[in-house]
């Protein structure tokens, strides 16, 4: 049990460090812009936060409820919930949960 438990704690590690590698690209093309941005798959709208810091107007969706205002539970397989346009779309870690 403690090898299967350290082969989980592995693959979270691995997960955070791409999750975390994966953001700080976007920031950089990001950086000194401003503007809308929605992200598809946001989870707990970790991202989402550092750029409303930064001065972003963001929206999130996600298939679990969330009490964030800023985060919309829907699914991205369905016409999206929103009316509004965005400068940026992010979807990252999305694609292998569609259903073809």
């Amino acid at each position: 049990m403690d090898y299967e438990k350290g082969q989980i704690e592995t693959f979270k590690e691995h997960r955070v460090n791409l999750s975390d590698a994966r953001y700080k690209k976007i920031e950089r093309f990001l950086d000194g812009r401003k503007g809308s941005v929605l992200e598809i798959g946001c989870g707990d709208g970790a991202f989402l936060e550092r750029l409303k810091r930064k001065g972003w107007s963001v929206k999130g969706l996600e298939i679990a409820q969330s009490r964030k205002p800023y985060i919309v539970k829907g699914n991205a397989q369905e016409r999206l919930p929103f009316r509004e346009k965005f400068d940026v779309i992010i979807a990252g870690e999305v694609i292998e949960h569609m259903i073809d």
